[in-house]
C-alpha cells in the first residue's frame, strides 16, 4: 500500500528489521513471509539485484528449520545490497534504511521489557540512543532531505536525540568521562524513550 518512493524506502528498513527479528527468533514462516514482502519492495526500488538469483528463495524454504543457513541468506543480501548502493552512487539512501531499521528494532526492544532494572538491558537500550547522532548527520546529508516526509521525520529523530541527550546520566557530560556503573536510564526515562519511539514509528509504517 506504500505510493510514494521515501515511504518505501523508509518500510523496506522496518520490514528488513523484522525479517531478522522472526528469523534470530526462530518465527519460520514468518520469516519467510517478510522475505517475501522485503523483495516486493526492492523491486519497486528499483533493488532487484540483490534477489537476482533464483536459488535464495529456494535455499531459504529449504533451510527454514536451520537459523544458520538463514542467517547466511540474510548476511548475503545485506552484501548485496551494499555493493548496489555503492556501484549505483546510492549510498545516501542506506542512511534512510537504516533510520527505520534502527526505529523499528528500538521499538520490538522497548515493547519486550517493562522496566530497566536489569543492567544489561539498560546499557543496551543507551548505547543505541547514541547513534542517534550518526542517524541525524546521515538524513541532514541525503540529498532528498527537502521530501516532506523525510524533513518531518527528521524533526522527530532531533527530538528524539535531544530526549536522549537530557538523560539524567548523561546530561552536560561526555560519554567518555562517565563511569560504566553509571551508565543507564531511569524507568521514566525509559518511559519517554519508548513512547517516542513508537510515535516516529507509527509515522513511518503509515506513511
Amino acid at each position: 500500500n506504500y505510493e510514494s518512493q521515501m515511504s518505501k524506502s523508509l518500510n523496506f528498513g522496518v520490514y528488513s528489521a523484522d525479517l531478522s527479528y522472526c528469523v534470530l527468533n526462530g518465527q519460520n514462516q514468518n520469516s519467510l513471509n517478510y522475505l517475501t514482502n522485503v523483495k516486493k519492495l526492492s523491486d519497486d526500488l528499483g533493488l532487484s539485484s540483490i534477489f537476482n538469483s533464483e536459488d535464495l528463495f529456494s535455499s531459504f524454504e529449504k533451510n527454514l528449520d536451520n537459523q544458520d543457513s538463514l542467517l547466511y541468506v540474510i548476511s548475503s543480501l545485506q552484501e548485496r545490497l551494499d555493493g548496489h548502493l555503492q556501484e549505483n552512487e546510492m549510498d545516501h539512501q542506506s542512511s534512510i534504511y537504516f533510520a527505520s531499521g534502527w526505529t523499528e528494532a528500538m521499538y520490538i526492544a522497548t515493547k519486550s521489557i517493562d522496566n530497566v532494572e536489569e543492567e544489561r538491558t539498560s546499557n543496551n537500550l543507551v548505547e543505541q540512543t547514541l547513534i542517534l547522532d550518526v542517524i541525524v548527520r546521515s538524513l541532514e546529508a541525503h540529498p532528498d532531505k527537502e521530501n516532506e516526509l523525510l524533513a518531518n521525520l527528521l524533526i522527530d529523530f532531533k527530538e528524539l536525540k535531544n530526549l536522549a541527550d537530557n538523560f539524567n546520566y548523561i546530561k552536560g557530560r561526555e560519554i567518555d568521562d562517565i563511569p560504566l556503573e553509571e551508565i543507564g536510564i531511569t524507568n521514566d526515562e525509559f518511559k519517554q524513550l519508548s513512547k517516542k519511539v513508537e510515535q516516529l514509528r507509527t509515522k513511518i509504517i503509515n506513511s
